[in-house]
């Protein structure tokens, strides 16, 4: 059972931080308090990013941070190991006894109450749409491991650097997906890197969801709208438009790839928007419908958002 709570030692005084509920894309769990905040990130290399806050009440509503300690951690069977630590303002590697007798009796102390829940960790907490499981699919190609993953059964790699499908499959994604396939003559396609997301989206459309799998643990990455209880006529453009509308400028970001002003200049703010939205109106219905599903992972963070402001 995941603890609601943890106590870590600062300075001889216990703090008690609580568990910060619902799912996030950037970090895999998370405590705070008022002045303190951990937060865990599984990297894609394995290591465990550990960021300790702590901040210091100057007024009612203002808060400055007292320090914060950037941690990279190794999980084994033997405990949570401290790789490195650096201190974000300056950029410079802590080394100093504050690493010896402040940080790793803290990460101690973390790991003692979390144990499960990190060995608990998967590379598949990682891929939260469509869009990440495509870039998943890419590292593993580039690693030559020794795991085979699949998705819906159907697509294969992992074990070399190749990702490959029955040709069975690989010719009717053909006909419908501007799909790139090479023979191996052994009753299997190679799908050529660059299209396959066009394959992903294929089984997206045959199966109504997207699960990867590598033979132990199973994981539904993305599922069709059409799969959801509403009526099918009740998806319509209107429908796409206010999803759109209600997404942040993060989110706007990261999907359109246009970078955001950081200054608060209200005239670049403005510009940002429209150059995000004609990024939108530019799309046809059905390259709208592809990004809503590739980013299933907003679909009820702006469901909140509308429930809220009603």
């Amino acid at each position: 059972m995941k603890p609601n709570k943890i106590a870590i030692m600062y300075k001889g005084v216990v703090h008690f931080l609580n568990r910060v509920t619902g799912e996030s894309k950037h970090y895999q769990i998370a405590f705070e308090t008022d002045r303190w905040s951990i937060r865990f990130y599984l990297l894609q290399n394995g290591q465990i990013r550990i960021i300790i806050n702590k901040s210091i009440k100057k007024s009612e509503t203002e808060y400055h941070t007292h320090f914060c300690y950037d941690c990279y951690c190794t999980l084994d069977k033997n405990g949570l190991f401290l790789d490195d630590v650096h201190d974000p303002a300056t950029c410079r590697q802590i080394t100093n006894p504050t690493k010896w007798f402040t940080i790793e009796p803290m990460l101690r102390d973390i790991h003692n109450q979390l144990k499960e829940e990190l060995e608990a960790l998967h590379p598949f907490d990682l891929i939260h749409d469509i869009r990440d499981l495509e870039h998943f699919i890419y590292r593993k190609m580039e690693e030559y491991g020794k795991v085979e993953f699949t998705v819906n059964n159907s697509l294969r790699f992992g074990i070399g650097e190749n990702a490959y499908t029955t040709s069975e499959e690989a010719l009717k994604a053909k006909e419908k997906e501007p799909v790139v396939l090479l023979n191996l003559f052994n009753g299997n396609h190679i799908i050529s890197k660059d299209t396959i997301i066009f394959f992903l989206y294929w089984l997206l459309d045959r199966d109504k969801e997207l699960s990867v799998s590598d033979g132990q643990k199973l994981k539904t990455v993305v599922r069709s709208f059409e799969e959801s209880p509403k009526k099918p006529n009740e998806w319509s453009l209107q429908t796409l438009n206010t999803w759109w509308q209600w997404l942040s400028f993060d989110e706007f970001e990261d999907i359109t790839g246009i970078e955001q002003d950081r200054d608060g200049n209200n005239e670049i703010d403005a510009k940002f928007l429209d150059d995000a939205n004609q990024f939108w109106q530019n799309k046809t219905f059905q390259e709208k419908i592809k990004i809503y599903q590739s980013n299933s992972h907003l679909h009820e963070v702006v469901k909140e958002r509308i429930e809220a402001y009603e």
